[in-house]
């Protein structure tokens, strides 16, 4: 499949078929990652790959947000905690925290940029991947399960990867006369 094939096609992937990944697979995913563009190479990059044990607590701690409120029967808590034990793989995203707001940005930018290549890169290879941003990412027990000082690293996701089950549809995107211009 040939780049501009690549990145019409990709999508979100919110089901995950049984399989598994390479571990040298996923290693070189993040590896392009870091090929980002990246303002000042301040390669403000943190990957952590979840294990089975962090994933049941994480699955524990998103029920937990989820029911906060709420009553919740065992059918529903059993589908919330499934999210986070469906997809083959999940990937802890994080930054390194800087003092200037402006570099702050341009590194979440950056870290933007390295998950769709890493997203690019695996579609290629057949897997599919999700860049969750729900409030599990950002939890401070989170940051806790995985020994991160939120004062030096920013969390900017979980990035999910396995053999899609199911992909959705091409939704369609505005034309680019609608939102392009030359002054």
């Amino acid at each position: 499949m040939n780049l501009a094939d690549l990145i019409r096609n990709r999508r979100t992937i919110h089901e995950y078929s049984d399989g598994t990944i390479n571990r040298e697979l996923i290693e070189e995913a993040l590896e392009m990652g870091l090929w980002a563009p990246n303002h000042k190479m301040t390669q403000p990059w943190k990957f952590i790959l979840l294990s089975g044990g962090t994933r049941e607590k994480l699955s524990e701690l998103l029920v937990k947000i989820k029911s906060e409120g709420k009553d919740l029967n065992d059918v529903a808590k059993k589908a919330i905690y499934n999210k986070m034990q469906n997809p083959t793989e999940i990937v802890a995203v994080g930054m390194h925290r800087v003092d200037s707001a402006f570099q702050q940005r341009e590194d979440y930018a950056t870290m933007a940029c390295a998950i769709q290549n890493i997203s690019l890169f695996l579609w290629e290879k057949g897997i599919g991947t999700k860049w969750s941003t729900g409030a599990a990412a950002f939890h401070p027990e989170t940051y806790e399960m995985l020994d991160l000082d939120p004062q030096e690293i920013e969390l900017v996701g979980l990035l999910m990867m396995g053999n899609p089950k199911k992909v959705p549809e091409v939704k369609p995107r505005v034309p680019l006369e609608q939102v392009f211009s030359v002054k």
